[in-house]
């Protein structure tokens, strides 16, 4: 393997081998053939449903401001592979990449020796980045779990803190279809004498399940809540002043729970000082998450929770001109609900499709629109036509462009803008 293409290549390709999902058992014997290498750096270990790609970049972030050589392993990606595994918010190079890769292609051999399947791409995705932040001699690093907890191949390791974000509905079709189920998916990430800091959460069952699971594993449990400040256009401004350039209502959330795991962590060897805390939130950057580029909002709003809050946004700070959306959608996420919230913030939408076949198709979202009351709805199959034809309008009529339903196309749209 000399090259980043033939790399990527084959992370790429290690869904088509047959293996499949049922626990952490081939997980376990894969880090065990690589050393394991999660058990060489301290880490905190974050789930939820919604808001635990920001919790993870504040609390990377202060923590780097801290002095800590800091690593951050999130998903999915949306311009570049390696943004998902950074240290001190630098990407992983494309030459540790390569050749971490190429170790861990000849390991999958050995597992599969063994008599395992396959391991699966986020298997491998995991276990590149735990290879990396092993070999760079991380002093921590902030993991974000891919999908629910519980089965989660990120849970391997045994972190120094849990953290679990805002829960709802999304992914019901693996982790279930109540918020007792998810929630317990979500909670399989506290570990045994490990403390847990827990987000505020709009449904007590959510409480319930992590309570029971923490006291379960005798795990000091924390209860965050929202960091107190005001909401602005650009960001959350804390009562110092201090401005996080997240914007949403619900970063009032993500930032108590960032700053209540700083807290926790404090109580376990590794002190952070205010300056460190403030100068880490103010220099936060999370891309495609209600990011302002010109005139245009993009937004990774995917389920519809997250499409609520992004709709509350729209409401509370873009309502003097007008609103054209650029959605997309999944067939497993629950689109009727997304676009209802949505679809009243809007004078223009036009659906487009990414994906495929798991993205649902540009003429059946923009129908869903239709039956919402949003007449003005054109579907444009291919998405880089559909945001270019939707930017045009947006210009023409002295508007806003908002992007969402999707990271993929998120990470598209940023794309394009780049080059």
């Amino acid at each position: 393997m000399q090259t980043i293409e033939e790399a990527l290549q084959f992370i790429h390709s290690c869904n088509r081998f047959g293996g499949k999902k049922d626990g952490l058992e081939r997980m376990r014997y894969f880090m065990e053939c690589l050393g394991n290498p999660q058990r060489s750096f301290p880490a905190v270990h974050i789930a939820g449903t919604n808001g635990k790609g920001s919790t993870a970049a504040i609390l990377a972030n202060i923590l780097k401001e801290a002095g800590y050589k800091t690593g951050l392993f999130t998903s999915p990606y949306l311009v570049r592979f390696n943004e998902r595994i950074r240290i001190n918010n630098t990407e992983i190079p494309d030459d540790n990449l390569i050749l971490i890769a190429d170790h861990v292609r000849k390991v999958c051999g050995d597992v599969v020796n063994a008599g395992y399947d396959h391991p699966l791409e986020f298997e491998v995705v995991t276990a590149i980045g735990f290879c990396y932040f092993a070999q760079q001699k991380t002093d921590i690093a902030v993991i974000e779990v891919g999908i629910g907890g519980l089965l989660d191949s990120t849970n391997v390791i045994d972190p120094v803190l849990s953290v679990i974000t805002s829960v709802s509905l999304d992914h019901t079709a693996i982790l279930g279809d109540t918020l007792e189920l998810i929630a317990a998916q979500k909670a399989g990430i506290i570990k045994k004498n490990r403390p847990v800091v827990c987000a505020p959460q709009s449904e007590d069952c959510v409480y319930e399940v992590v309570r029971k699971t923490a006291l379960e594993k005798n795990a000091p449990l924390a209860i965050a809540r929202p960091a107190e400040g005001r909401c602005v256009q650009s960001g959350f401004v804390l009562a110092d002043g201090t401005l996080l350039s997240l914007p949403g209502a619900y970063q009032a959330e993500n930032l108590g729970t960032a700053l209540q795991a700083v807290h926790v962590l404090d109580s376990v060897g590794f002190p952070v000082s205010s300056d460190a805390v403030r100068h880490g939130i103010a220099s936060t950057v999370w891309h495609g998450r209600c990011q302002w580029i010109g005139n245009i909002l993009i937004d990774g709003a995917h389920n519809p929770d997250a499409c609520r809050m992004l709709a509350d946004y729209l409401a509370s700070f873009v309502n003097s001109v007008p609103v054209v959306l650029l959605y997309t959608g999944m067939k497993d996420k629950n689109t009727g609900e997304c676009i209802r919230f949505l679809a009243p913030c809007c004078s223009h939408a036009f659906t487009t499709q990414i994906m495929p076949p798991r993205g649902e198709s540009a003429n059946r979202l923009a129908q869903i629109f239709f039956d919402s009351g949003l007449s003005e709805t054109v579907p444009v199959d291919d998405p880089t036509k559909a945001f270019f034809t939707a930017k045009d309008l947006a210009d023409r009529l002295h508007g806003v462009l908002v992007v969402c339903g999707s990271l993929y196309l998120a990470g598209h749209v940023l794309g394009l803008l780049q080059s």
